[in-house]
């Protein structure tokens, strides 16, 4: 079985920042709604479980705890509106460590994994367009709109029905497309 985990992170008392927490919700009431048991796992697949946790922000000490799974999901806002307002990616291991960081990318995540085990985790990262970073925890209506596609998104990454089209791939390295619709 593939150990799967969705972590989302970011910032809830700042809107659109806080947008990983919503999709895991989203996900962790599928899951409820299919039937599973517990709140904190989502849909199995096949051949894969999922589990989902939210947290303010990815520390290192996470990578000890982290390392039994396979595979990592990422969830967080982004800004850039010249890419998807739901974007998703492989991520490659990066392992350019600072001495102290309050921010730990999701590439340098993978690679501490890595140091616990004989190779890192794969990982993926769907990022949603944030519109609003002022102090509330309400979503913009715009990003609102976005946490039940994006948890359908991550569904598709966990049950494995990825697809990498020649002319995406080419468009945009590392873009996935999700072939199958899941109810």
């Amino acid at each position: 079985m593939t150990a799967v985990l969705v972590i989302g992170y970011g910032n809830r008392d700042l809107s659109d920042d806080g947008v990983a927490y919503f999709v895991i919700e989203a996900l962790r009431r599928r899951q409820r709604e299919r039937g599973a048991a517990g709140p904190r796992t989502c849909p199995p697949a096949p051949h894969s479980g999922m589990t989902t946790m939210f947290v303010h922000q990815l520390l290192p000490e996470m990578a000890v705890t982290l390392k039994t799974h396979d595979r990592l999901v990422f969830v967080d806002a982004h800004v850039d509106p010249s890419i998807s307002p739901i974007n998703q990616r492989l991520l490659q291991p990066r392992g350019q460590f600072a001495a102290f960081s309050h921010h730990l990318p999701p590439e340098m995540f993978l690679a501490l994994c890595g140091l616990y085990r004989r190779r890192p985790p794969v990982g993926y990262l769907v990022s949603i367009l944030g519109h609003t970073f002022d102090s509330g925890r309400q979503l913009s209506s715009a990003t609102a709109a976005l946490v039940d596609e994006a948890a359908q998104k991550i569904i598709c990454l966990v049950e494995g029905n990825l697809a990498l089209s020649a002319e995406v791939a080419h468009a945009r390295p590392n873009a996935i497309h999700c072939e199958k619709k899941i109810a």
